[in-house]
């Protein structure tokens, strides 16, 4: 999970979740205090990140 306060120019990235092969797994709860998120990951056989649209 990302953030941004600054309309996605940049962000920090205050979680980080690691889920096993055939599994799940929720991320913390994070106060995102009126600024835009964003949801990212990784599959372990691909070498890029995807991540959604900013919201």
């Amino acid at each position: 999970m990302d953030r941004s306060f600054d309309r996605g120019r940049t962000w920090e990235q205050p979680s980080v979740t690691k889920i096993n092969t055939g599994g799940s797994n929720h991320t913390d709860a994070c106060n995102n205090r009126g600024n835009l998120m964003r949801a990212c990951g990784k599959a372990s056989n691909y070498p890029d990140v995807a991540c959604t649209t900013w919201w």
